[in-house]
């Protein structure tokens, strides 16, 4: 009811909240007792998955002990910021503290999940890049895949997701939730 300007609720009964309760858990009860009855395959049901972010090594297997059941990080390398400086990041994660630094950051964070079959992606997500840039990305690429058997590669620039998919390179291509949107 309404009195001037103040709002007041009514009571509800307890009878009403608990059913508001299960209508609002309803689609996780649902999807609870699909996945236990038929094991989420079949019917197309697949479980959600946590995908964590990373910035260090130190984090892998806290993350995994939580659940993770995805890993992605992004990286920096000497030969990037040598070339192109910090002006142009190598993805959307900040260079100084949200990226792996050395190549042998990525090669633990990919043995350490992969020993627990947790794939791990790699983020290449800047909103766009130079040919200069995405030429050194494509050897990157290469190198990520057929060393570290990177799972997948998450990209933003349209140009750089069509040259990795004309590689045919044998990695998922996943387009950033940060990709632009191009009308």
């Amino acid at each position: 009811t309404t009195k001037g300007t103040k709002f007041t609720k009514k009571p509800r009964s307890h009878l009403i909240n608990f059913c508001l309760c299960v209508l609002r858990d309803l689609r996780g009860l649902i999807s609870f007792w699909f996945f236990a009855l038929y094991g989420g395959s079949g019917l197309g049901y697949n479980p959600m998955k946590i995908a964590a972010p990373l910035s260090s090594v130190r984090e892998v297997e806290m993350l995994l002990h939580y659940g993770a059941d995805e890993l992605y990080c992004g990286i920096r390398t000497p030969e990037w910021e040598a070339h192109f400086g910090g002006h142009l990041w190598m993805n959307r994660r900040s260079p100084k503290g949200a990226n792996l630094g050395s190549w042998e950051d990525i090669q633990q964070v990919a043995n350490l999940a992969h020993s627990h079959q947790i794939p791990v992606h790699v983020t290449l997500n800047a909103p766009f890049y130079t040919r200069a840039g995405m030429d050194y990305l494509l050897k990157l690429a290469q190198k990520l895949i057929s060393e570290l058997r990177i799972d997948s590669l998450i990209v933003s620039d349209l140009n750089f997701l069509m040259c990795l998919a004309a590689e045919k390179l044998p990695v998922n291509l996943h387009l950033s939730s940060l990709g632009s949107c191009i009308n």
